[in-house]
């Protein structure tokens, strides 16, 4: 029941049926674990950076990494505003690729900042 539960989780292909089959899950068997939450956390997170042509986000402790597919954003101009403007912690580095360098200091959930950073790209 696991894996078809895991298998069915993979397969989901928008935010309304993650949201659904989430319900359909607590109906079923209850508080949902943390550790699901952040499964369903990380499909959605999967499903916005496909349908905004990232193939690369890659958390450190500096920071964060946006690649895009095939080097092109949905929404170049924005992404050289975001990096040219001093006020954003944005920076476009030489191999095309987008850091956003929030100093070492998280105050964020991971899951919450990347949707919000992306949200600044569209």
């Amino acid at each position: 029941m696991r894996l078809s539960i895991y298998k069915r989780i993979s397969n989901l292909q928008t935010v309304e049926a993650i949201n659904s089959f989430q319900i359909e899950l607590h109906d079923r068997f209850g508080e949902i674990p943390n550790e699901i939450l952040n499964l369903f956390k990380l499909i959605e997170l999967k499903l916005i950076c496909l349908n905004n042509n990232i193939e690369l986000l890659d958390f450190s402790r500096k920071g964060i990494v946006f690649g895009f597919f095939k080097n092109q954003p949905i929404n170049p101009e924005k992404l050289l505003k975001l990096s040219f403007d001093q006020k954003t912690n944005f920076l476009l580095r030489p191999d095309q690729k987008l850091f956003y360098d929030f100093k070492g200091v998280l105050n964020d959930n991971r899951f919450d900042l990347a949707k919000k950073l992306i949200n600044m790209f569209k």
